[in-house]
């Protein structure tokens, strides 16, 4: 398939062929086809989404960072952030400190502890007003009522990643 054909299934197709697509796209590893990775990241299919946040993880592909983000921020998406906040596994996140311990505190148990696994395995060098401002949102989120029965050992490991 050429590129413009995986391009268009990738904008109309369903479970395993926007996979196969976004696979063959990762395989060819240059601009053009990350780019369009990239720009299926906004896609209001998450089949897609997923499929080419896969891809480009397995490429490690840097420029997808803000993308990945934003879409783990629209709202749309909330339901299905899973693989995109997995994709950011194989990234540099050394500046996505505070958006990482806001999700791990603030998203659905998959996406938390992703976020949380992200924030364990990694060495940021953040500032001391970050820290400051991360145990503030946890010492609220503690103190919140919408707490869920397995905050306990995400509050201690959380408190774990602050020292």
């Amino acid at each position: 398939m050429s590129i413009e054909e995986l391009r268009g299934c990738l904008r109309t197709a369903g479970g395993k062929e926007a996979l196969d697509a976004a696979y063959k796209l990762g395989l060819m590893a240059n601009e053009e086809a990350n780019a369009i990775l990239i720009e299926s990241l906004r896609s209001p299919l998450p089949n897609v989404r997923n499929a080419a946040a896969l891809a480009l993880r397995d490429n490690k592909v840097q420029g997808a960072v803000p993308v990945l983000v934003e879409a783990i921020n629209n709202p749309a998406n909330s339901d299905n952030r899973g693989t995109l906040v997995y994709a950011l596994e194989e990234m540099d996140c050394g500046k996505l400190f505070s958006f990482l311990f806001r999700l791990a505190l603030d998203s659905n148990y998959e996406c938390r502890y992703k976020a949380l696994g992200i924030l364990q395995s990694r060495g940021f060098w953040v500032s001391d007003k970050d820290v400051s401002e991360a145990e503030s949102m946890l010492n609220r989120y503690v103190k919140s009522p919408v707490r869920r029965d397995d905050d306990e050992l995400l509050f201690v490991e959380l408190k774990d990643v602050l020292v």
